[in-house]
């Protein structure tokens, strides 16, 4: 409620019902009684008329502050089905709420003085009745709280402080956000089960009815985030743009070679090394891993062979067998001479003898390479063509393939465990595969082309490494469409939506880059995770990193968190407004002369002291209901929400199976 005066407060006796009491009864009096009061008929109303409207208004004000009150516990319920969630171009729904202003903050302030407590606890028969119907779960006050017409039905287990938007209530609407301002990307934080699913669930529904393109990666693999899709794709009629993989069921996933798309071949070196710890020591070793990783993804590329997971653990445990596949497969195009080169080194080779006479043992075809090999990096060296040995891969696949063997495991061991967490599981089978046996096959620049909406369950629960390593490998392969967008059309011409839960397990440089690009790109990101902690944890413990990311974020929205550091993200961002106090004092001074028959004096007075505090406090924020969050956009624009519980209207099915079957099996 708006107020004219220096303090407001509505934490009061609504004196204003007794004003409209005494007004309407006069009036009444006036036109009931108007003999009695010297008054003609005509007067009488011309009198009650006023009187009447004084009751109207101020039986409008008390009411207002009657209400104020009841709202501080009591909110109406709050859900919404699949179709009912408002669907715009122009803008993004979040749910319902209010503009979080300073007088919300001078609300709160008031509210935790000790004569105010009354209004934020249930009166003494209400916890009475609970009491009883807990203690007596069969008990007649059992029974009276599950009556809808009596007040002792028991309050949702939100928990937190329902007042946090009780002060504002009374202005709540829809809240929205310019869909232009998403490209600015979001983060949003939340402890486990306040809501972060719910409130990705209803940007995802929107995005899909838009008609968007629609990424979703969830490391956990969430059935709701699953069920929530598949209603949102059937209510719009886009069941046929949805696609889902779920590294838990992978053979009825769709297929997902994240190493196959690349603009430059040692992208895919940088995605497979990603998952490696890159801090001091391991920096080196994360170096030859590299190295080596980018020697196999080159060869591949130039053999036109398929470039997954399981080709590059077999060739960069077997850089001999690689060698002799890549020089049997080019040379012959390049150098007309080298089978018969070949042929010529094992026969002069079989054709000799030992000092006994007795034939030598027979050469293999692989070494009889290697000293092809060798002599024909020697000619080029010498006779001034090392440009075309600078521009072949051959060099240094050669150098991998007659290193010491010993010394090349030990240099390249860091990469074999992060491969085999990957292509030992049920899983491998969705990133390394031939033929997809009528499954979708998912391509990130065909998701933006054919306005696709694509689900990538990564089931972190069961393997968090290989969960990791792919999502990390996602993320690179998505800063590679990036770049290649904004080479080729740029941003408007493209558009997709990206919501990444728990991206924490998955953020890692290349995450970065991500956000830096993928706006200019038309990708607009949506984060999910629990603590900033977590983030700087995952960029190994290196919180500038993690501050340096959230600098990315054009907007950020708080659910419950039970974290400091995480708070202080937020808090340390908002305004400090002044806040005031009535404090009332009374002084008393004696009259020793008496004059006048005064024999002391006395002074009320009540004085209004201000005080500097948050906008919003750390405490705001770890006291908050679930379902409930803070979001700060555009710049400092501040909202207070609550989020819309779902309504299940029976169309989705139960399982996972029954989910990735009905969605993906129709392609086959």
């Amino acid at each position: 409620m708006a107020s004219k005066y220096a303090f407001e407060n509505l934490f009061r006796t609504p004196w204003e019902l007794l004003i409209a009491i005494i007004a309407f009864s006069f009036g009444s009096i006036c036109i009931l009684h108007h003999q009695t009061l010297a008054l003609s008929a005509n007067m009488g109303v011309m009198i009650a008329m006023p009187c009447f409207l004084l009751a109207l208004i101020r039986s409008y004000q008390g009411i207002q502050i009657w209400l104020f009150k009841k709202r501080l516990l009591l909110l109406k319920s709050f859900a919404m089905s699949t179709k009912e969630v408002p669907v715009s171009k122009q803008h993004l729904y979040l749910g319902k709420g209010f503009t979080w202003l300073p007088i919300h903050r001078q609300r709160l302030h008031l509210l935790s003085m000790l004569e105010n407590q009354s209004y934020i606890q249930r009166n003494f028969l209400y916890r009475f009745v609970q009491k009883r119907a807990k203690d007596y779960p069969k008990g007649i006050c059992a029974k009276l709280t599950t009556l809808r017409f009596l007040p002792f039905r028991p309050m949702p287990e939100i928990g937190g402080k329902a007042w946090l938007h009780g002060v504002g209530s009374d202005k709540e609407h829809n809240i929205y956000v310019n869909q232009s301002n998403r490209n600015s990307h979001e983060c949003t934080f939340g402890m486990t089960r306040v809501g972060k699913t719910r409130y990705l669930s209803i940007k995802v529904n929107q995005d899909i009815r838009n008609g968007d393109a629609v990424l979703i990666i969830d490391p956990k693999g969430d059935l709701e985030v699953m069920q929530d899709i598949y209603c949102a794709t059937k209510a719009c009629g886009r069941l046929d743009d949805l696609i889902i993989t779920h590294f838990g069921f992978p053979d009825i996933s769709a297929k997902y070679n994240p190493l196959a798309s690349f603009s430059n071949v040692s992208e895919v070196a940088s995605r497979v090394v990603s998952a490696i710890a890159g801090s001091g020591e391991g920096q080196a070793f994360k170096d030859f891993a590299w190295q080596y990783v980018n020697i196999v993804a080159s060869c591949l590329n130039e053999l036109g062979e398929v470039i997954n997971y399981k080709t590059i653990a077999f060739y960069i445990k077997r850089p001999e067998i690689l060698l002799i596949t890549y020089v049997d497969k080019i040379f012959p195009n390049i150098e007309a001479g080298y089978l018969s080169d070949i042929q010529e080194i094992i026969d002069e080779n079989n054709s000799r003898v030992d000092k006994d006479g007795n034939p030598v043992a027979p050469l293999s075809r692989s070494i009889a390479i290697k000293r092809y090999l060798t002599k024909y990096i020697e000619e080029h060296a010498t006779t001034g063509t090392q440009k075309q040995l600078m521009d072949s891969i051959i060099v240094p696949l050669y150098n991998a393939a007659t290193l010491d063997k010993t010394y090349y495991d030990k240099i390249t061991a860091s990469i074999g465990p992060v491969l085999d967490k990957i292509n030992q599981t049920q899983a491998e089978s969705i990133f390394s595969f031939e033929n997809s046996f009528g499954l979708p096959e998912i391509k990130l620049e065909d998701i933006i082309k054919r306005k696709q909406i694509v689900y990538i369950g990564l089931d972190s629960l069961t393997n968090k490494d290989m969960a990791e390593s792919v999502g990390q490998a996602i993320i690179a392969d998505l800063v590679s469409l990036c770049g290649r967008i904004y080479s080729e059309a740029g941003s408007k011409t493209t558009s997709l939506c990206l919501h990444c839960d728990e991206f924490s397990n998955i953020v890692r440089d290349e995450f970065v880059n991500l956000l830096n690009k993928a706006g200019g790109a038309g990708i607009k990101v949506s984060a999910y995770t629990q603590t900033i902690n977590d983030l700087g944890a995952a960029f190994g413990n290196n919180q500038d990193k993690a501050k340096m990311l959230m600098g990315n974020f054009g907007t950020i929205s708080m659910l419950r968190v039970s974290n400091e550091d995480t708070a202080k993200t937020f808090t340390n961002c908002l305004e400090t407004i002044q806040t005031r106090t009535s404090v009332p004092s009374t002084m008393a001074n004696d009259k020793p002369d008496g004059k006048n028959g005064d024999l002391f004096t006395t002074y009320n007075t009540d004085t209004i002291l201000q005080t500097g505090n948050a906008i919003i406090e750390i405490n705001d924020l770890f006291s908050l209901p679930k379902g409930q969050a803070f979001v700060m956009t555009n710049g400092g624009e501040l909202y207070k929400i609550r989020i819309p519980l779902p309504k299940n209207d029976g169309t989705a099915p139960q399982t996972f199976e029954t989910v990735l079957s009905e969605v993906n099996l129709c392609f086959a």
